[in-house]
This record gives structure tokens, C-alpha cells and sequence, in this order.
């Protein structure tokens, strides 16, 4: 299983690059060819990375081998 994230348009600074999307998309279709099931989300807010992560732990048995990867920007606001 692969879970990939990419975050590269934010609520306050806009959009700061598309490094994240192309990242995504040619890990995405590399692992599909290697037989993984991929999940790819895009541009999530801090809650929505949170929910994501723990909805996707859910499903984890055992014995799953599983790629985590994280494209994008970290930002702190106050």
C-alpha cells in the first residue's frame, strides 16, 4: 500500500509550487506498476492531513508493507 500526499496550494500563501503534483503523479504511476494499491491526495489543510493519516492507519493489517510519502511545502503561521 502507498499512501502519497502533495500539498502545494495554501489557504494564506497561495500556490507555491507544482513540484508536489508532478512528484505525485510519476510516484503514483510507479508504484501502481509494482503492484501497490495507491492512494494520492492533494492539497490538504492541517485537519484534513490529520483525518487522512489516521482514516488510512485504519485499514493497515499487520503484515501490509506500506510507503508513506509527503510532497510539499511546511509552512507555520503564527
Amino acid at each position: 500500500m502507498a499512501l502519497l500526499i502533495g500539498n502545494n496550494d495554501y489557504d494564506k500563501q497561495g500556490r507555491l509550487s507544482n513540484t508536489p503534483r508532478r512528484d505525485l503523479k510519476y510516484l503514483s504511476k510507479k508504484f501502481k506498476e509494482l503492484g501497490y494499491q495507491v492512494t494520492v491526495k492533494y492539497d490538504l489543510s492541517g485537519a484534513e492531513l490529520e483525518e487522512v493519516i489516521a482514516d488510512y492507519s485504519l485499514q493497515l493489517q499487520a503484515d501490509d508493507q506500506v510507503y508513506f510519502h509527503y510532497a510539499g511545502h511546511g509552512l507555520e503561521i503564527e
